[in-house]
């Protein structure tokens, strides 16, 4: 159900409004701001922020009203923030009595295809407002002059779901071409404007009352329609059919053998494999002993009592490491199963990692050797200070960055500025115990290899950070409980 805000005469044609409403709608980084400079023309655009952007402005002599919304999270629905999620329901409020058209904003950035996850995101941020915001969407590809078409090209189909759940409304706009571009956008809106004769988007308390009235005279109109097909057909009614068949008298449905031999094979199966309780104790409790053994050896130059240390600090080490490696492996393989690892993220991380976090490390090491040689206390923890203070934020800025620079985004600090703070704390909590034992015991030849398997461990909190977390420690935990739970329940249903 939606609004009228010119209908059409009786038996007269339609006649398109005077004003148009648009809410523009997108991942952070879309350019959402962009379009609305296209459409308005000379306008003061405000920074991306949580809340939403109203816009007016007069574009070929129609009066048009644009709400610009806060960008979502691209990956994952839950990472976005409770109040950004707010304003994208607030916007259709904001251009009274609703808008004529929203505008999805689709951004193409060369060697950037939308990943599943990305579109999955997308398409639950849309229908915060409503399944039926579809009726009323269109989806805009925007990107620069130098892309090319079949570049273009490749992200619509790989948007196809999107586009269907649209109907197909889509339409392209390069910013170079902006004046030519936005004459074919309007027309496509007034296209559509036309094609639902003025119905705009209503939202969802006017749509529940013109729902309760149009149900409430539906409901009567077919009250009346039964009673007079009970009048016209009375006498048939009369008598029960003997032709139905009692319900004590049907025959329950067989399970065919081949389903039965199914079954049976995949319960025998199970029985054969241990069950991942079991492996991973038993994996964590081998790592921890092998830790016990490089800590010794690598404190036997310290005398008897730094091998003790060393052992003792290797087994701890080595069985958190250990637990933690294994469960991001057990997770893998389950989403690869799932089909849900992003390979595209995965190798930009992997460039990141190549090309910055092994050649600083391993100049890096050398140079804190060279200006603070020894491993006395006083020198360690002059190690310490520097590395903490210089190495972890300058790392974490590079990830950050980094990856906003290879997927293309318009801002390369927006992850930098909402999560290096919380990053940073939390990296406080993992890198100076992982560095002291590093600096303590482990021989200069070894350091670099030591700080990259800690690197593999941090890498994977800082690429959760990024895609679902706030950068914060508790923000994994809750996801690891969540995870847990989901992991208890799928083995409780299936062993059912």
């Amino acid at each position: 159900m939606a609004g009228v805000i010119s209908p059409a005469a009786p038996g007269g044609p339609f006649t398109l409004p005077s004003d148009l409403r648009i809410v523009l709608l997108g991942k952070a980084g879309a350019g959402k701001n962009r379009v609305a400079k296209a459409i308005l023309g000379d306008i003061e655009l405000y920074k991306e922020s949580e809340e939403c952007v109203l816009y007016n402005g007069e574009q070929a002599g129609k009066s048009v009203c644009i709400v610009d919304t806060p960008g979502w999270d691209r990956v994952s629905i839950e990472c976005t923030t409770k109040k950004i999620k707010n304003e994208i329901t607030r916007s259709v409020t904001l251009c009274p009595p609703g808008p004529h058209a929203l505008i999805l904003v689709l951004p193409v950035n060369i060697g950037d295809v939308p990943s599943q996850n990305e579109l999955e995101s997308t398409s639950q941020h849309v229908e915060l407002l409503s399944e039926r915001v579809w009726n009323n969407t269109m989806v805009l590809v925007l990107c620069d002059r130098d892309v090319e078409d079949s570049t273009i090209t490749e992200h619509i189909q790989k948007s196809e779901k999107l586009l269907e759940k649209c109907s197909g409304r889509h339409c392209v706009m390069r910013l170079s071409e902006s004046e030519t571009q936005v004459c074919a956008l309007l027309k496509k809106i007034e296209s559509m404007v036309e094609e639902k004769q003025g119905y705009f988007y209503l939202t969802e308390g006017y749509y529940e009352e013109e729902q309760g009235k149009t149900g409430t005279q539906e409901e009567t109109n077919k009250k009346q329609g039964e009673e007079q097909s009970e009048e016209k057909h009375g006498v048939r009614k009369r008598r029960g059919s003997i032709s139905e068949i009692p319900p004590h008298m049907t025959k329950q449905a067989e399970v065919p053998e081949c389903k039965k031999e199914g079954t049976a094979a995949t319960t025998d199966k199970n029985q054969y494999q241990l069950p991942w309780t079991i492996i991973k104790p038993v994996l964590v409790i081998l790592m921890a002993f092998m830790g016990a053994l490089i800590g010794s050896v690598a404190g036997a130059s310290h005398g008897t009592v730094g091998a003790a240390v060393g052992i003792v600090i290797g087994f701890v080490v080595l069985m958190l490491l250990s637990w933690w490696l294994i469960s991001v492996i057990h997770r893998i393989a389950e989403l690869r199963k799932d089909g849900k690892i992003d390979w595209r993220r995965t190798r930009n991380v992997a460039i990141v990692a190549f090309c910055f976090n092994g050649n600083f490390n391993f100049f890096w090491m050398r140079f804190l050797e060279r200006k603070l040689p020894g491993s006395s206390v006083s020198t360690v923890l002059r190690k310490l200070a520097m590395d903490q203070t210089i190495s972890l934020p300058l790392a974490i800025s590079a990830f950050y960055t980094g990856l906003s620079l290879l997927e293309g985004k318009d801002d390369l600090l927006v992850d930098w500025r909402n999560k290096f703070l919380n990053t940073y704390t939390t990296g406080l909590m993992f890198w100076p115990f992982a560095q002291c034992l590093n600096f303590a015991l482990v021989p200069l030849y070894l350091r670099t290899t030591f700080t990259g398997c800690c690197a593999f461990v941090w890498a994977t909190f800082l690429c959760f950070s990024r895609q679902r977390g706030d950068g914060t420690l508790n923000a994994a935990l809750n996801w690891m409980r969540q995870l847990k739970s989901e992991v208890k329940v799928k083995e409780t249903s299936e062993s059912k």
